[in-house]
């Protein structure tokens, strides 16, 4: 996980955020595919719909047109999307139903350590200097912890698959939460795509947990 956000991180610095984040959110297509071609889940013509749906509908959430797409950036944005999927399947595979509790708490060290190694030496690293950076310096972390670890519930419990997604949510969120928090006004089509991700989502669970 660490390294998807790095290299996500990355890509921003070549393309604007809709796109990189556009790109990253392959992710549930790619866990399909890898699902579906391996025969480690069946094929749901319905689920495959509700997939695609939910992809134009982030298309049109965060408001495209206009991105300009860069080589490196979509190299980026791309490993950081299979990194993820990766992530998904092998701990599905690995775990299964298991408390993915020291898993969790293993890989957040690891990548803990490795951010306060690297951070200085790379030269990059500096404290907040207000109270506002300081309530996201220490909030962010602290609301990704919860979050990984309801991930790795979520596919202890209902599978990759399903997860990844229940997982395009996160951007369509993000997009609310800047209505009002931020301000940012929502155009039509982003209300739209809003609409169908929810949609996408919502028309595959019931069916599916009730007959998986």
């Amino acid at each position: 996980m660490a390294v998807s956000s790095y290299t996500l991180l990355g890509a921003l610095e070549y393309m604007p955020v809709a796109l990189c984040i556009i790109t990253l959110y392959t992710y549930p297509l790619i866990v399909a595919s890898i699902g579906w071609i391996s025969g480690n889940e069946p094929f749901r013509p319905r689920f495959a719909v509700a997939l695609i749906v939910a992809f134009v509908g982030l298309v049109l959430a965060l408001d495209l047109p206009g991105a300009i797409p860069n080589v490196t950036g979509i190299a980026l944005s791309l490993t950081a999307a299979i990194s993820i999927s990766v992530l998904l399947i092998a701990s599905e595979r690995e775990r299964g139903s298991s408390d993915s509790r020291p898993f969790t708490l293993h890989m957040l060290s690891a990548c803990m350590l490795t951010s306060i190694i690297a951070s200085p030496a790379l030269g990059e690293f500096a404290f907040p200097t207000t109270a506002s950076s300081w309530a996201g310096f220490i909030g962010a972390p602290i609301f990704y912890t919860f979050g990984i670890i309801f991930l790795f519930v979520a596919i202890s419990k209902i599978g990759s698959l399903k997860t990844a997604l229940i997982l395009n949510l996160e951007p369509v969120s993000s997009v609310i939460l800047s209505y009002f928090i931020l301000s940012q006004s929502l155009k039509p089509l982003q209300l739209a795509g809003i609409a169908l991700v929810i949609v996408a989502v919502v028309s595959t669970e019931d069916r599916h947990l009730a007959t998986d």
